[in-house]
């Protein structure tokens, strides 16, 4: 650097301006740091000197010509939500604005588990309403279409107006389920007889009341400030006046029946504007007045002035008109929407997002009833994913003749499984012209017959539009029932018959003629037989059959013993025919000597 310092002590110095353009490429850190790799000219020096892609890196150390220093470091492991570059694991390469794309935001987080309320107090079941049930089954019967039974059950669900809530206390283990209690105006359901009261004073008053505004006097005294619901915004009135308890209750019980109490009180807001305080005292001019509808006879009606003296009435003198308690309650879709605060519509909301992710209850509990109306259910498939018609399969038996245009529409179908209707007449056309059909096709005789194929149940069409053809059942690998069974053994006389008759010839008698014949005088005279009645050929074949069977089952000693029994039934005679030849000898010595 020049020496600015002046020869003259009275000449000023000179300031020599320094170039801090020279300084750009200057990085106070390691070349392996990220400042080095943050430098203007980084990119352009290692494109020239040649970088990791091109041509050999020139040494690190200032001034050295060996090899590059080897980093030791361990690889580091990329993140696992970082997103994938083209490098593997790697960053992924920059955008035209040198940015790289970010990892997941919060807005991509994965999607929150599944957890829907679950009531304590209540568990809930469905069933579909009668009309909507009714307007479905009709539907289904017009379109003869073929449904997935869990999307019927979640048509049902899809709207409070078509289904039934049955609603029952919670059972603890080894305990008796307790009763519900109902309003008795609408079936809503509750834990308790005060809560049903309550219920039904806040909405069904005119049921047992004739409510009136009367024009009162306005409260007087010291009122610097007033109360107000932060949850409904509704003034409650100054802490001084004497009917602001009352009136705090009254507002917890029918508009935040839910909310604890404490919590309430807690989280009261103070309004000291004169302007809030004066439309309280403006509201309180007026009043409302409840008198009792019913009326015994000889007294006068009864005339209530605040919401607890007409509740007190209906706890104590109508309780019985007003809370039911049942073993469950059974209350439309309806009725709980409009309620939403209560513990019941908790309950049911909760079940009925169960039941729209998996409606295995709901679909069980219509499974009967379609029975009923004579619905098809049958499952299908690796799955086993249960359908539901109107029209019960038919599947054809071979050999089964239909007219040329059925058979035809069936066959294509068989070889285009799951098409779709919509695509089928042009897809058809197509077809007949590689079978090499001629003549123009009829596209509406095409569509009616696909429509007569469907309702007769030899073809399925489904919910998506598509058509499949049912196969030929073979009934003649189905086992002989019961029934068939003499017909099977008619069938094996008939068949040894002639075995026998060929065989019959054959046999000779081993003594000749009377020898044989004479078996069977002996038997018949031992055993006391009738005459013989002569046989018929069918009688004859069948009793050879039966002969044969029974030598074929039975075991070889029994046939051994028969044949030493025939041959002593053979042998019997010869005694007999020795004494009647000695007795004649006998008589013919006599007759010689006389």
């Amino acid at each position: 650097m020049p020496d600015s310092t002046p020869k003259d002590p009275n000449e000023e110095p000179k300031k020599d301006s320094v170039d801090l353009s020279d300084l750009q490429s200057f990085s106070f850190g390691t070349q392996w740091t990220a400042a080095s790799k943050s430098s203007p000219d980084s990119g352009k020096s290692r494109s020239s000197k040649g970088g990791p892609r091109g041509g050999d890196r020139p040494g690190r150390r200032p001034g050295g010509s060996g090899p590059a220093r080897k980093d030791r470091r361990p690889p580091r492991a990329p993140r696992p939500d970082a997103p994938a570059g083209e490098h593997g694991g790697e960053r992924p390469p920059r955008d035209q604005g040198g940015r790289r794309p970010r990892g997941r935001g919060r807005h991509d987080s994965p999607r929150a588990p599944f957890h829907p309320y679950e009531s304590p107090v209540f568990d809930v079941c469905f069933y579909p309403e009668d009309n909507c049930f009714s307007a479905i089954i009709k539907a289904m019967r017009g379109n003869h279409m073929t449904y997935e039974l869990f999307q019927v059950a979640k048509l049902f669900m899809e709207k409070p107006d078509r289904f039934i809530a049955s609603v029952t206390r919670k059972v603890a283990e080894g305990q008796k389920p307790e009763r519900v209690s109902i309003c008795a105006i609408d079936n809503m359901p509750f834990a308790s007889d005060e809560e049903a009261i309550a219920h039904a004073m806040a909405h069904h008053a005119e049921e047992f009341f004739n409510i009136e505004e009367v024009e009162v006097e306005a409260p007087t005294g010291n009122f610097q400030f007033v109360n107000r619901c932060p949850f409904t915004k509704e003034l409650l009135g100054p802490p001084n006046y004497h009917k602001y308890e009352a009136a705090l209750r009254n507002h917890h019980r029918t508009r935040l029946p839910n909310m604890s109490f404490e919590k309430l009180q807690s989280s009261i807001e103070t309004v000291r504007e004169e302007e809030v305080i004066a439309a309280w005292l403006e509201s309180q001019k007026k009043a409302t007045r409840y008198t009792a509808k019913e009326v015994a006879e000889g007294e006068e009606a009864k005339v209530f002035d605040s919401v607890e003296e007409a509740m007190t009435f209906l706890r104590t003198t109508l309780k019985a008109k007003v809370v039911k308690q049942v073993n469950y309650a059974r209350v439309s879709g309806n009725v709980l929407e409009q309620y939403k605060d209560t513990e019941a519509y908790k309950a049911m909301d909760g079940e009925r997002q169960r039941q729209q992710r998996f409606p295995l209850d709901a679909a069980n509990a219509i499974r009967g009833r379609m029975r009923r109306e004579k619905f098809s259910i049958y499952k299908k498939g690796a799955k086993g994913i249960t359908y539901v018609c109107a029209t019960k399969r038919n599947f054809r038996s071979p050999g089964q003749v239909m007219s040329p245009d059925l058979d035809r529409i069936i066959r294509f179908i068989e070889a285009n499984q799951l098409t779709k209707a919509k695509d089928m007449p042009a897809a058809y056309q197509e077809w007949l012209k590689s079978e090499g059909v001629e003549g123009e096709m009829d596209e509406k005789k095409v569509v009616r017959d696909l429509h007569w194929l469907i309702a007769d149940g030899y073809i399925s069409h489904f919910e998506d539009d598509t058509l499949f053809a049912q196969p030929v059942l073979d009934t003649g690998s189905a086992k002989p029932s019961s029934k068939a069974k003499p017909s099977g053994e008619k069938a094996k006389a008939e068949a040894a018959a002639p075995a026998a008759e060929a065989a019959a010839p054959e046999a000779k008698p081993a003594n000749g003629g009377e020898a044989a014949e004479a078996p069977a005088e002996s038997v018949a005279a031992e055993a006391g037989a009738k005459p013989e009645v002569p046989e018929t050929e069918a009688e004859k074949q069948i009793s050879a059959a039966s002969a044969e069977e029974t030598s074929a089952v039975e075991p070889p000693e029994a046939k051994s013993t028969e044949t030493s029994d025939s041959a002593e039934s053979v042998e019997k005679p010869a005694p007999a025919s020795v004494s009647e030849n000695a007795e004649g000898a006998d008589a013919e010595e006599k007759s010689e000597k006389d």
